[in-house]
């Protein structure tokens, strides 16, 4: 299975579902991972260093899982829906052929997240042939109420590896923002976890808009990885 995921900052994919990835990727399933901003506004360097900095990173991670990265083509907060912007989401749609997309939330709390997850639903409606769309859980898991449930007590490891890639936002976060992001992910995990009985969980939503029910079924049999339904 092809698997492709876009979400709006270089780090955003680690933070949300890389647990998800890595069972995947142990699975032998083919992943990208793509990014639709270069996360310059994220810290104290200057834009054009920490943005060089910010796509370094990503490929980083990417690698623990073995899979290709799509860097941004807009700033920080320079995301519209928009034709140029839309046709990225085409082209990653043309490189990959999916069978799956997984993207942000449609209501999240970042304008940059709704803007992508919006151009990712609107550009896989337009194609004759419609791979399935997930989206994955929103930061905090705020307004998010998961339909379907992924078991990752035995890739919590590994998705602590690839954020930790994430240098500069680790630290940025620690020292502006008094964050500290793998505890983040450690107890949203194991909140999910907790509602599908499972030790740590990432949550996620199905886009039912696309596709068909069948290829939504077939998907996450696929995926057999992923628990339905709220807490069993």
């Amino acid at each position: 299975m092809k698997v492709l995921v876009v979400g709006a900052h270089p780090d955003d994919v680690e933070l949300l579902c890389a647990g998800t990835l890595g069972l995947l990727s142990r699975q032998g399933h083919d992943l990208w991972l793509a990014h639709m901003t270069v996360g310059e506004k994220g810290g104290q360097q200057p834009p054009d260093e920490l943005s060089r900095i910010r796509g370094e990173e990503a490929v980083s991670a990417a690698k623990i899982l073995g899979a290709e990265t799509y860097g941004g083509i807009t700033g920080d907060l320079e995301l519209y829906v928009c034709e140029r912007h839309a046709q990225r989401i085409t082209e990653l749609l043309n490189a990959v052929e999916p069978d799956v997309v997984i993207t942000h939330a449609l209501n999240d709390y970042h304008p940059d997240h709704r803007i992508t997850g919006h151009m990712v639903v609107d550009q896989v409606g337009a194609r004759s042939v419609q791979p399935s769309v997930l989206y994955m859980d929103t930061v905090a898991g705020i307004d998010f109420a998961p339909e379907v449930y992924c078991d990752i007590a035995e890739t919590v490891e590994l998705k602590k590896e690839m954020l930790r890639c994430h240098t500069s936002q680790i630290q940025w976060m620690a020292r502006y923002r008094h964050t500290d992001i793998e505890y983040i992910i450690e107890w949203i995990g194991a909140w999910r976890g907790l509602q599908c009985g499972a030790r740590y969980a990432e949550g996620f939503r199905i886009e039912t808009s696309l596709g068909s029910p069948e290829q939504s079924r077939e998907v996450l049999e696929t995926m057999s990885l992923v628990y339905a339904g709220a807490a069993r």
